[in-house]
């Protein structure tokens, strides 16, 4: 079942990239390369059966799962969280080489590169500063399986003129519990290898498959974080700009295919806003397992908002961790937003259109 939509995802990555790019360029050929990677992904999954058969005994308790809408406070609160290297966290270069097996081949090359100063993915100017040994978000791990909606943005299969809907999830999604399994494997893996036990991860995405994380991991609890539409939108699509420019440049994408790209785009956003919504309405088991934090409570109430966070997750916190966390507080006072955000208009967009698509969400930041 994985295999047939990695098979699947992958055609039309190729048809995406080679209609962007041409046939000739190099992002193509990185696009040809991705199989191979895959393979050497899975064949090092096998591996570590062979050589690391303990990571199968590890189990996973009380798991945080942070979810929510890009550029709602995912990353700040998870990078915050994870700043004193108390809970589980994976690096880049990490979420890149999951497998044990893989990581052991890989490191000698990783180590060098961030010795000789190439370990920026990403600079602070795009919006989001990635690096190799920087933590990020192990929504990244389903990538592995052509399974998450950063498929679409870390590489050009946004810019096809076919959809991938099967990227958004939903509960029928026959491949969902063995892609959910997957990853909950990865993070053994990764407990197996560090040491570190509380699993504290960052899956924003993955908010469309929070039944099956759910299902999968029965003492998990999750952190939902929301925003203005009007603020989150724009800015996640600016960033999206932003990064994009960086990594192919915008004159090669063309005119055509970004607009493509932010259609999708905006009709994603606007389907995890009423998946979510919907869920959370209705389900009322689930309910008890989910926090939500609207956005302006990071700015406006930062420490009573991390109290009460740090008493529903109920994980122990270091000193270490709680002087981090009062550093944070008095930075918040004069934080700026480094990237750019652009008006609606230049994404072809409007504030009517929306307010009549997210009416539900505005009703719900008045509460």
């Amino acid at each position: 079942m994985i295999v047939k939509h990695i098979i699947k995802i992958y055609s039309r990555l190729f048809k995406a990239s080679l209609g962007t790019f041409g046939l000739f360029s190099k992002d193509f050929l990185t696009t040809l390369g991705v199989p191979f990677y895959l393979l050497f992904t899975h064949v090092c999954f096998c591996l570590d059966n062979l050589f690391f058969p303990g990571y199968k005994k590890v189990e996973i308790k009380n798991p945080i799962f942070i979810i929510g809408h890009p550029r709602s406070g995912t990353t700040f609160f998870h990078r915050l969280m994870i700043k004193t290297d108390d809970y589980l966290n994976f690096m880049s270069w990490q979420l890149f080489f999951p497998s044990i097996t893989s990581r052991k081949l890989i490191k000698p090359i990783i180590d060098r590169k961030i010795a000789k100063g190439k370990a920026v993915i990403f600079p602070p100017e795009t919006g989001h500063y990635s690096r190799l040994d920087l933590q990020e978000e192990e929504e990244q791990l389903f990538m592995h399986n052509c399974d998450s909606q950063f498929t679409s943005i870390i590489f050009s299969l946004g810019f096809g003129k076919a959809d991938f809907d099967e990227l958004l999830f939903n509960d029928e999604q026959k491949h969902q519990p063995k892609s959910v399994e997957f990853f909950k494997n990865c993070l053994k893996r990764h407990i197996y290898y560090t040491g570190k036990k509380q699993v504290m991860a960052r899956c924003n995405f993955s908010g469309m498959r929070i039944l099956h994380l759910a299902k999968a991991f029965p003492d998990a609890k999750f952190i939902y974080f929301y925003r203005n539409p009007m603020e989150s939108i724009p800015s996640h699509l600016s960033l999206n700009h932003s990064v994009f420019d960086y990594k192919w440049g915008l004159d090669k994408i063309g005119e055509e295919r970004m607009q493509i790209y932010i259609n999708r785009r905006y009709r994603y956003n606007v389907t995890y806003y009423k998946y979510m919504e919907n869920v959370l309405n209705n389900n009322e088991a689930l309910k008890e397992r989910v926090m939500q934090i609207h956005y302006p409570q990071l700015l406006e109430d930062f420490e009573a908002t991390i109290n009460r966070a740090l008493s529903f997750m109920n994980v122990e916190i270091s000193d270490e961790l709680k002087k981090a966390i009062d550093e944070q507080a008095e930075k918040q006072k004069s934080y700026q937003r480094k990237h750019k955000v652009y008006e609606l208009s230049k994404f072809g967009l409007s504030e009517e259109q929306i307010r009549k698509d997210l009416d539900f969400m505005f009703e719900k930041i008045k509460r």
